[in-house]
């Protein structure tokens, strides 16, 4: 059923003003956590670079507030993988995701050490790297209902190594 645009503006608006108390009878944080969408930025967001001075990687992420509340990133657990496991992050930083808006400047950068560049390395054909990334995140968001827990799976291929 469709709900009138005015008429849903308007509810929007009562929604914002009611305490998370009574707002949490009627949004689960389950229902939230599926109108969220994580995922990594669509421009360049896999950089590994070795030509710097201390090899690092970065990853730029995404997300997408489609709940009707706004949110806030409380942390980000990164579990990275090229074949097998090799590097664990966090992103602290907390970060505000109004409602109905994205955010696209979520950055994580780490310095790889000896033995993750050799096995990044001796994955890298060229330009690209010859198997898929993948990551498993957590996020973790604040809102009005309570923690919102999500996670993701990411799997790319093509990531180019520098």
């Amino acid at each position: 059923m469709m709900i009138p645009e005015p008429f849903g503006y308007m509810l929007r608006l009562l929604v914002a003003k009611l305490p998370g108390w009574f707002i949490r009878y009627f949004y689960k944080p389950d229902r939230i956590a599926n109108s969220i969408d994580i995922d990594l930025r669509s421009n360049a967001p896999i950089n590994i670079s070795f030509g710097m001075e201390i090899p690092e990687i970065s990853l730029y992420f995404h997300i997408y507030n489609r709940s009707p509340f706004n949110l806030t990133l409380d942390r980000l657990l990164i579990d990275f993988w090229i074949g097998q496991p090799t590097l664990k992050g966090a992103i602290l930083r907390r970060y505000v995701i109004p409602k109905g808006e994205s955010v696209n400047n979520i950055y994580f950068s780490c310095s790889l050490t000896l033995q993750q560049q050799n096995q990044i390395r001796g994955r890298c054909n060229g330009q690209l790297l010859s198997v898929p990334v993948s990551l498993t995140i957590t996020a973790y968001l604040e809102s009005k209902v309570g923690m919102i827990c999500l996670d993701k799976r990411i799997d790319r291929s093509d990531v180019p190594c520098k």
